[in-house]
């Protein structure tokens, strides 16, 4: 793996980037290097944190079953239960599980105006008054923007805090994981730049009535991802660390030789598949849990079927596999489209050919 991090990094291609992999709870690989700045003066430190993207849905998830486990949440109980005003709109019976394993059919938000995403009270709001652009549970696709605000506002009615605070309080400070929503200053000091279009240049082209486009109306046009607005975003649609930090989490996800922050039987339950077949947002074939996606042709991860993880647009990614004891992350400050993620890729291999 160490020959494959530098000669990426030595090609010109790539920027800054991280990879950390845990064995059975031990920390065997944690590799970074290269730029860390935009005008590449700075290198990239071992504690340089950059925006991991998506990988935070996966990591927010460990929040959600810390609160099933704690007896706060049900998988199978209504969602109004909780949320009362989630009720409107045909919603009154869909499930905490419906909303996790992204077949609740609320990808969109018709109701929240362009450019609201950094609006929490408008959003939920928006969530509130939309009706499901399927039967609940007869499709299942990615909640690309919804599912972040999901489970930040289950977590603020149960456990009487944002998602965010909840995630510092109970992951990231007693792992010590260097991986959070919402950065702090001094957090911020150390955040490194990623090269990256904005989210809407990288959605210019689509239909604008495909469930993908519409469901990114209320990103801000323009914005790009090292805005300080973003960076202090502390709703887990995205996450900001590095490959030490999620590896961590991810390991935690197995409680193999570390303690375990849910049961094993509420681990096993949440990262079973739930769904597989064409994921109705992405319009690709897939295989899903609950948030997480499972290893397939399409996202092979650490090989093993029972693998599980969460990739993050750009090439970030951090996974799990129980079989091997295998923990996982990569980050890099260089976002690369789907499919091009030669380095993640390679890296990734070698790590699951490794055991």
């Amino acid at each position: 793996m160490a020959e494959t991090f530098k000669a990426h990094l030595s090609d010109g291609n790539e920027i800054g980037a991280g990879v950390c992999v845990f064995l059975h709870g031990e920390k065997v690989v944690d590799l970074w290097g290269g730029w860390h700045d935009k005008g590449h003066q700075q290198l990239w430190k071992s504690d340089s944190i950059v925006c991991m993207q998506s990988t935070g849905k996966g990591v927010a998830l460990m929040c959600i079953l810390m609160l099933v486990d704690r007896g706060l949440l049900s998988l199978d109980q209504k969602v109004a239960h909780y949320w009362p005003e989630f009720a409107q709109a045909g919603k009154a019976d869909i499930s905490v599980r419906d909303v996790l394993s992204q077949g609740a059919g609320l990808p969109v938000l018709d109701a929240a105006p362009p450019g609201s995403a950094f609006e929490r009270d408008v959003i939920v709001r928006a969530i509130e008054k939309q009706a499901p652009v399927w039967e609940p549970g007869s499709r299942h696709g990615y909640h690309i923007f919804t599912i972040g605000y999901f489970m930040d506002e289950l977590t603020r009615r149960v456990a009487g805090i944002p998602i965010a605070e909840f995630h510092r309080r109970n992951i990231a400070e007693p792992l010590e994981a260097d991986f959070f929503f919402g950065l702090r200053q001094e957090e911020e000091e150390r955040c490194a730049y990623l090269h990256s279009e904005s989210a809407s240049s990288l959605l210019a082209g689509l239909d604008p009535d495909s469930l993908l486009l519409r469901s990114s109306r209320p990103v801000p046009v323009g914005e790009g991802y090292n805005s300080p607005r973003f960076r202090r975003w502390g709703i887990p649609n995205a996450g900001h660390g590095n490959a030490r930090g999620l590896a961590t989490i991810f390991a935690a996800f197995l409680g193999d030789g570390m303690k375990p922050l849910v049961t094993p039987d509420l681990m096993r339950e949440a990262t079973r598949e739930h769904w597989r077949g064409e994921d109705a947002v992405l319009g690709m074939p897939l295989r899903g849990a609950l948030v997480l996606m499972l290893a397939s042709e399409i996202a092979p991860m650490l090989g093993g079927l029972n693998c599980f993880g969460q990739p993050g647009a750009g090439g970030s990614l951090g996974c799990a596999d129980p079989e091997t004891g295998l923990a996982f992350a990569f980050c890099t400050n260089r976002a690369v489209p789907v499919g091009q993620e030669a380095m993640m890729r390679e890296l990734l291999s070698a790590a699951a050919q490794s055991v």
